[in-house]
């Protein structure tokens, strides 16, 4: 990937002050320093989370635009480009109180609107290859140069910047799915990421599955053929053994439940909080330290697609 290069002056770059003084000063001189010109700036102390959710957004989605307002950052993507054909959606919230700064020139989103970051997702993904445990990042902005998204890594003796992604053309979209949405302040079941992680790449092996969501319970059933007879297997959470006709069924594609594997590393000791009220559909919201997403998984049946 061609990237353009920042300069930044650190007046002491000696290694005992390389993390304590130089480090900071450089990356917090980018927002305070008139000369560049920043409108955008959000700084990630802990990049290699923000690093886990964007690898496992982009396993999914073709694209992954940061809706950058007053108050927090927001993503809403499908993993499909026709909406009617969408089987899952996923809105997510970065929340930028709990970033060490956060800042947006108010041009960029007046009273009810907001600022797209599209970002090409190739380049994204060769860049944050070097975010690892106990390195962190600032991306930015700047006036003259709107057409690409600045990076600065820093941490464990790491003062890269300058390195930079690409926009892409965002097309608005909206997903319809708020009517069948179950009342999210009461889930069904909790389970820990680590067991539903592991449950679902253990699943993905197999040809068909569907999660049977009950009132305080959640199964996980999967199998080589559509009724599951042969090779069956269940993964099972809650209290499941209520009678049949008070579940909710949701037939989930492989390719998702692959994905899921990845959640175990986001937050190996989170909970994963599942809510359904209706067969079709399932809601799965998880909770990071900056970032709050929430997962519907729909069910092919179910999605019109004339």
């Amino acid at each position: 990937m061609e990237s353009k290069k920042e300069n930044f002056n650190d007046d002491d770059n000696s290694e005992e002050n390389f993390i304590e003084h130089d480090e900071i000063s450089s990356r917090h001189e980018i927002l305070e320093n008139p000369k560049f010109k920043v409108v955008f700036y959000a700084l990630f102390n802990d990049g290699y989370t923000m690093r886990q959710f964007l690898d496992f957004s982009s396993s999914i989605f073709k694209s992954t635009p940061l809706f950058c307002t007053k108050k927090d950052i927001f993503i809403s993507v499908g993993n499909d480009t026709n909406v009617k054909k969408e089987t899952f959606v996923m809105n997510a919230r970065i929340c930028t109180s709990e970033l060490e700064n956060y800042y947006i020139n108010e041009k960029l989103c007046p009273e009810g609107s907001g600022h797209v970051i599209n970002m090409n997702q190739k380049e994204l993904r060769v860049l944050l290859k070097g975010v690892t445990k106990n390195i962190g990042f600032l991306m930015y902005q700047k006036e003259d140069d709107m057409g690409r998204v600045i990076f600065h890594l820093f941490g464990d003796k790491t003062n890269n910047g300058g390195d930079s992604v690409t926009l892409e053309k965002y097309v608005p979209k909206r997903y319809s799915i708020q009517e069948s949405t179950p009342d999210m302040s009461s889930p069904n079941c909790k389970i820990p990421i680590s067991q539903f992680s592991t449950a679902c790449e253990q699943s993905s092996k197999y040809n068909f599955s569907h999660f049977k969501c009950y009132p305080q319970g959640l199964k996980l059933i999967s199998g080589n053929t559509p009724q599951n007879e042969k090779n069956k297997k269940c993964s099972m959470w809650g209290k499941c053994d209520i009678k049949e006709k008070l579940s909710f069924k949701t037939s989930v594609n492989s390719n998702i439940l692959k994905n899921y594997n990845k959640l175990s590393s986001f937050s190996p000791k989170g909970i994963a909080k599942i809510y359904s009220k209706d067969d079709g559909l399932l809601v799965l919201n998880i909770k990071l330290v900056t970032i709050d997403i929430t997962n519907y998984i729909i069910d092919p049946e179910y999605v019109d697609i004339d």
